[in-house]
């Protein structure tokens, strides 16, 4: 009896977007917390960081892997008040400065979201603890 060989399916962009949001969305909520908490970017309040949180967008939809547009962010700022965006801009613009977020804004224009296997791979590598 012959033994059927199975080909292994190679892991297409959505698979290694999704690890590198995993990946990256672990270290925004986990960068300078407090054992295990961290604070919301935008509403000030303390949260668990494996649960109760999320790794929030300044620019929703584009440049998911960029960092200054990543924040660490409560359920409830990132879901439920959408972001929380008013204060989450005018707290970027004291962190970074009014130019670097426009020219993130401009980036976004070009960039979106679209990002290669590869560059999902750099993302996991750079960002795996």
């Amino acid at each position: 009896m012959k033994r059927k060989t199975i080909k292994k399916k190679a892991k297409g962009l959505t698979y290694w977007k999704d690890k590198a949001w995993q990946v990256i969305s672990v270290f925004v909520r986990s960068l300078n917390a407090k054992g295990e908490y961290q604070q919301c970017y935008t509403c000030l309040g303390w949260f668990k960081w494996k649960t109760q949180m999320d790794c929030g967008h300044y620019i929703h939809g584009r440049l998911d892997y960029e960092l200054n547009n990543l924040k660490p962010q409560c359920k409830r700022c990132n879901k439920w008040l959408r972001g929380n965006i008013g204060v989450y801009g005018e707290r970027l613009i004291k962190e970074i400065g009014p130019e670097e977020v426009e020219k993130m804004r401009l980036y976004s224009f070009k960039k979106g979201n679209n990002y290669t296997i590869t560059e999902c791979k750099e993302v996991i590598k750079t960002y795996h603890s």
